[in-house]
């Protein structure tokens, strides 16, 4: 069902943690009670930092630990353009009743990216 890069990204996860004085968002699927914050910290035009939450299933863990490490470092307009098929690229797929996971990542980083001061 899982491919083994996302259940090392569930058993081994990178970046989770609180992101203290940092932008944060939040998504929630409703339908199974799933949650994901997504904290960004930028820095001279790029993701300095970038860390996560979570409670759900196992692909929501998977996802913010891939998902973070895609972006950090990147420029914010590179980090803006992460897709839906990079992420599940990085997990070796995902089971189709499980691309809430992707979907409640993107929407976060929009957010996040929208409302974080640029620090120069």
């Amino acid at each position: 069902m899982y491919s083994p890069q996302l259940l090392d990204h569930f058993y081994h996860p990178r970046n989770q943690a609180e992101l203290e004085d940092a932008s944060f968002a939040d998504a929630r699927y409703d339908r199974c009670g799933d949650w994901l914050r997504l904290f960004v910290r930028l820095e001279n035009g790029r993701v300095a930092e970038a860390c996560y939450q979570a409670v759900g299933c196992g692909a929501v863990l998977a996802v913010g630990s891939a998902g973070t490490q895609l972006i950090l470092g990147e420029p914010v307009q590179q980090a803006r353009q992460l897709t839906s098929q990079a992420l599940e690229a990085a997990l070796g797929g995902i089971p189709d009743t499980k691309r809430h996971a992707i979907e409640m990542f993107l929407g976060c980083l929009r957010q996040v990216l929208d409302s974080a001061p640029l620090i120069t």
